[in-house]
């Protein structure tokens, strides 16, 4: 190993000799492993970015199918509403055919006449 001499403040050193008893090493120990963890720490943050790109397009498919889904949503939604007009429209057609069916010759000369109120007479 080489030796080599660094000058840094009080308090870091102060800092530095308390970490290193409170772990029970050196300090010269503890500093070694101060500077070997720091490529650890590049790795950490190397594999969190990468995770965090990976999240990133995960979030991007998901957000754009959230909203194809709403478009379908919104096109179902437009279809039922179609769907209910008509059948409003067979039933109101339905009960005209029916009173027309039950209606008597003379209600029905009367309504092809005059033509129908909406009250059925």
């Amino acid at each position: 190993m080489h030796q080599i001499t660094v000058r840094i403040p009080v308090r870091t050193l102060a800092a530095l000799e308390r970490e290193a008893r409170e772990r029970g090493v050196t300090r010269s120990e503890h500093l070694r492993d101060v500077l070997a963890s720091r490529h650890a720490d590049d790795e950490r943050i190397q594999t969190l970015e990468t995770r965090i790109e990976v999240l990133e397009s995960e979030l991007d498919a998901l957000e754009t199918k959230c909203e194809r889904l709403q478009s379908e949503k919104r096109q179902l939604i437009a279809d039922r509403q179609a769907t209910e007009a008509l059948v409003e429209y067979v039933d109101a057609e339905k009960e005209k055919r029916d009173a027309w069916e039950s209606a008597g010759l003379g209600t029905r000369l009367k309504w092809w006449v005059f033509g129908r109120d909406r009250d059925g007479d």
